[in-house]
C-alpha cells in the first residue's frame, strides 16, 4: 500500500467522523427529549427553592413543617439529623427551641415522606404542620417588609425562623400564622402590586 492510499483513507475517516458530530449538533428538541426519557429521572424534591412561587420580590409557598420533642440530652438531634443525611434529605430550615421539659425541634425538609420514614424508624413522635415558607433577598429590611404587611392584614404570627443562602443571597423564613392559606395571599397580591407599581401599571387594589 503506498503512502497516497493511506493518507486518503485517514481523511476519509476523518471527514466522516467531522459528518457525524454534525449531524449529532442538529438533534431538534423532540430528539434531545427522547434521549432524556431513556435515562434514569431524578425526582424532584417535594420541596425546594425553586418550586416556590415567584412574584415580585420574593417567593412563596406553603410547605409542611415537622416538629418533634426531644430529650434534652447530647447526641438526640444528631442522631435525627445523621439519619436524614443517610438517606439524601436536605433540611432547608431548621430550628431547636428549649422549653421546660423537652426540647422543640421544628424543621421544613426536602423530602416530607422519608422524613416521616426516618423519624419513625428512630422512635421520634412527630406532628406535620403548614407553614409559610418565603423567599427573601438577603438584605436589610427584607424581612420587616414581610411582618409589616402581615400585620397590616392583622395575620398574627406563632413563632418564625429562618435559614440563609450565603451563596445565593437568599434567606428563607418559615412563618406559623394564625391563618396561613390568607398570609399567603396577602403577600402574594402585595408582591404583584409591586412589581406593577414597578412596570409603571396601576397596582390591583387601586382599579
Amino acid at each position: 500500500m503506498t503512502l497516497g492510499d493511506s493518507s486518503g483513507r485517514v481523511n476519509r475517516k476523518v471527514h466522516s467522523l467531522k459528518e457525524r458530530d454534525h449531524q449529532s449538533n442538529q438533534l431538534d428538541d423532540s430528539s434531545c427529549l427522547r434521549i432524556q426519557a431513556a435515562l434514569p429521572v431524578r425526582c424532584e424534591p417535594a420541596w425546594s427553592a425553586n418550586a416556590l412561587t415567584r412574584l415580585g420580590e420574593y417567593s412563596m409557598e406553603i410547605v409542611s413543617e415537622v416538629t418533634a420533642h426531644l430529650e434534652n440530652k447530647p447526641g438526640r438531634l444528631a442522631k435525627i439529623c445523621s439519619a436524614l443525611a443517610q438517606e439524601k434529605v436536605d433540611i432547608r430550615a431548621i430550628t431547636v427551641m428549649e422549653a421546660d421539659g423537652p426540647s422543640v425541634l421544628r424543621f421544613v425538609t426536602t423530602d416530607l415522606d422519608t422524613t416521616r420514614k426516618v423519624l419513625t424508624s428512630l422512635g421520634t413522635e412527630y406532628r406535620v404542620t403548614e407553614v409559610l415558607a418565603v423567599e427573601l433577598d438577603n438584605r436589610t429590611g427584607a424581612l420587616a417588609k414581610v411582618l409589616e404587611r402581615l400585620a397590616e392584614e392583622h395575620i398574627n404570627i406563632d413563632y418564625a425562623y429562618a435559614s440563609t443562602d450565603a451563596g445565593q443571597g437568599k434567606a428563607v423564613g418559615i412563618f406559623h400564622t394564625n391563618n396561613t392559606k390568607r398570609a399567603l395571599q396577602v403577600l402574594r397580591e402585595a408582591a404583584t402590586n409591586s412589581a406593577e407599581k414597578a412596570a409603571g401599571r396601576r397596582p390591583l387594589h387601586s382599579r
